[in-house]
């Protein structure tokens, strides 16, 4: 009985988050932002980058595609900010929404190239015994 319970339990809250998630999709009076970032020589999704939209508490992280979703965005003319570690942050100016707006911003990072760490060279010299 208790398992039972908590199976309805968690069936209720993710059919509730799912409900609201869908809701704040169809807000007329906002603006919704998705797409994908990706590694700019591979091509690979970025997993758990960072994008933001400036000057508002507005943003997300990308799931495992590299996907990433920020609804319930005021219209207006925003600066979209993508950042992952070990990559350059990209700026993305003059983001234009309007009211029940859905624009795709796909971002393609490049990898930063101090990421790779200190090179090691080897020395060669025989060490006196």
């Amino acid at each position: 009985m208790l398992k039972r319970l908590a199976l309805i339990s968690i069936v209720s809250i993710v059919c509730y988050g799912a409900v609201c998630h869908h809701h704040q999709d169809q807000d007329p009076n906002f603006g919704t932002i998705k797409g994908k970032v990706t590694d700019s020589v591979t091509g690979e999704p970025i997993i758990g980058a960072t994008v933001l939209v400036n000057g508002t508490k507005l943003g997300a992280q990308t799931d495992p595609d590299g996907l990433y979703r920020i609804a319930r965005i005021p219209p207006g003319e925003y600066m979209v900010i993508c950042a992952s570690v070990g990559y350059n942050t990209v700026e993305i100016p003059d983001i234009h929404l309007s009211e029940g707006m859905k624009r795709t911003l796909d971002v393609k990072l490049r990898l930063h190239r101090d990421w790779l760490g200190p090179t090691i060279h080897q020395d060669n010299a025989r060490r006196s015994r």
